[in-house]
């Protein structure tokens, strides 16, 4: 995802965000852009705006930002039928939806560690067998030794 931060937003969060592309009002040369032009510069070339800035009389829990999202019309008609047997509008169903998968998602093991047992862990030293020739030979015995 194309993510750009604001300038009242710490430029720490941009490391948190690894794996998307994120820049800065600052590098943009967007920096003192009334929020306004700020926002339609931002919706042309990024997926998501991150921002602290609270317009003046709005609090932070009223100061909100649509979110549009396009999907398929089987996800479309999925999710209006969802929505009608558990009583929830869309956005309801949606916001859980992303609730539920950001807190999955956190704890998830990367491909590494879930094969891990498998291939051994990474080392600098050099293989003791050609694990290119004898890569079949070298995981039945992992397997077989898992086995036991």
């Amino acid at each position: 995802m194309r993510i750009l931060l604001d300038e009242s937003v710490p430029r720490k969060l941009g490391f948190e965000l690894s794996g998307h592309t994120v820049q800065t009002t600052q590098k943009r040369g967007w920096a003192g852009l009334k929020n306004g032009i700020l926002l339609q510069a931002a919706s042309r070339e990024f997926d998501i705006f991150i921002t602290r800035t609270v317009s003046a009389g709005h609090t932070p829990e009223v100061y909100k930002l649509t979110l549009s999202v396009r999907v398929p019309p089987r996800v479309e008609r999925e999710l209006a039928e969802y929505c009608a047997r558990n009583k929830l509008s869309k956005s309801e169903a949606v916001k859980r939806a992303l609730q539920e998968f950001l807190v999955v998602s956190k704890d998830a093991a990367s491909p590494y560690e879930l094969g891990r047992d498998l291939f051994g862990d990474h080392t600098d030293e050099a293989p003791s067998d050609n694990v290119a020739r004898n890569s079949k030979k070298l995981l039945r015995q992992r397997l077989c030794a898992r086995a036991k």
